[in-house]
């Protein structure tokens, strides 16, 4: 452990490795001599197994969904992943304050188990995995900006479902579907089905993304 005054307060600080974490504390002192009782009453404490407690800022579940969701917008995540990330930490942190925890520390495993199954009517099990995966990777992200002290979803276990293999209509089926379908409808219908795009793909597509001559249809990302 060292000690040194910081800043033009010159108020003591300790430094120390706290199990494999960096910690700095502040003694609250100018007195050298008064900093190194504290220090070593410190020592002694984390000699004998005790873990250091950060003072931590209370702060609300609400307010660390909206530092979350800015952190992403740094990260220049995509506005669909940021609405899915919003929409889904925002009912959990009503859920959470409607049953009396309103604070990031009042998080528990039973409230997260709560959550989960009232959010179980109506919802594919992957659906509710992916909302579950989305509620721990805040909570981990809490526990490393030293929101709150521990992760209390860490016993948390998710199995993913399995896979189901979706079935493709034939070539039958698609015949019907575009003999039938209105002639704006046949040709998006036909594109879907004969090159594999995507709905948000086709969204985008521009009459300058088709090679007719080379015969090309180019998928290109598009701003917004």
């Amino acid at each position: 452990m060292t000690i040194f005054a910081r800043g033009k307060s010159q108020i003591y600080t300790a430094e120390f490795s706290d199990h494999g974490v960096h910690r700095r504390v502040s003694l609250d002192t100018r007195s050298k001599k008064t900093a190194m009782g504290r220090a070593l009453q410190l020592e002694v404490r984390l000699a004998g197994g005790e873990a250091h407690q950060p003072k931590l800022k209370a702060i609300t579940v609400s307010q660390a969904v909206q530092e979350y969701l800015d952190t992403k917008r740094l990260d220049n995540r995509a506005p669909r992943t940021l609405n899915k990330y919003g929409n889904e930490l925002t009912n959990f942190a009503i859920f959470a304050a409607r049953h009396g925890a309103g604070n990031l520390n009042q998080i528990s495993a039973r409230l997260f188990d709560q959550y989960r199954a009232s959010r179980k009517a109506g919802r594919s099990e992957k659906s509710l995995y992916t909302e579950a995966i989305i509620i721990k990777g805040f909570v981990k992200w809490c526990l490393n900006r030293e929101f709150i002290p521990r992760d209390p979803l860490r016993g948390c276990r998710l199995t993913k479902p399995p896979l189901i293999p979706k079935t493709a209509p034939t070539l039958e089926q698609i015949n019907i579907l575009l003999e039938n379908a209105s002639t704006e409808r046949r040709v998006q219908f036909a594109i879907l089905a004969f090159t594999g795009m995507r709905s948000g793909e086709l969204k985008m597509l521009r009459s300058c993304d088709v090679d007719l001559e080379g015969g090309w249809v180019h998928v290109v990302a598009r701003e917004g």
